[in-house]
């Protein structure tokens, strides 16, 4: 299970934002306050953004069940829960990998949920690498100890990152198109095809 994007999910949904324009106007959106504010007459740059997290308690209870029906949907009976540590072997090939991001830009609750799945959920956190390739690597060693056959393979990659799609096996993504989930098959081929 990708447990940094459980973290983020989580986290950001229990993050209620609201934009404060300044006449007073509040809105959910910065786009809408940028809009109002443009329309209004009033200054964009003096928006002002306002976070009130929900309790951890609450947070807590959507990773709990959000993990649970991770579990629930593809039926297993074992899990494990990956987290990105420190350090990324990236970052020493290109030092600009992921500059763009803010690093600032996390959900309140972040270390909290991190320290939940952790202790809770018994996450492993991988050093020097990202989640997804310790994902990718446990996928890829079920494949050659089992077979890559549908009816061979053990293990399943439970991610919303389309990007694992380039590991052969079991995918289940939890917020497909039609919002329900959906776990499939990725053979080979198809890995490669997408990989390319």
């Amino acid at each position: 299970i990708d447990g940094d994007v459980i973290v983020y999910q989580a986290g950001f949904a229990s993050d209620q934002t609201s934009y404060l324009c300044a006449d007073g106007y509040v809105t959910k959106y910065k786009k809408d306050a940028v809009q109002y504010s443009k329309v209004n007459g009033c200054n964009v740059n003096t928006i002002i953004k306002n976070v009130v997290p929900e309790p951890l308690e609450y947070c807590l209870s959507s990773v709990k069940k959000k993990i649970g029906g991770i579990k629930n949907s593809i039926d297993a009976d074992s899990h494990l829960v990956l987290l990105t540590g420190k350090g990324n072997f990236r970052h020493t090939l290109y030092p600009h990998y992921k500059a763009n991001r803010d690093k600032a830009h996390r959900p309140h609750h972040y270390d909290a949920i991190r320290e939940y799945l952790k202790d809770i959920w018994k996450a492993d956190e991988v050093t020097g690498v990202e989640a997804d390739d310790a994902l990718g690597w446990h996928q890829f060693k079920d494949i050659s100890i089992n077979g890559d056959g549908e009816l061979d393979a053990e293990s399943c990659v439970c991610t919303i990152d389309k990007d694992l799609n380039q590991i052969p096996g079991w995918q289940y993504n939890w917020r497909s198109d039609d919002g329900n989930g959906q776990m499939y098959w990725v053979t080979p081929a198809q890995s490669i095809r997408f990989f390319f």
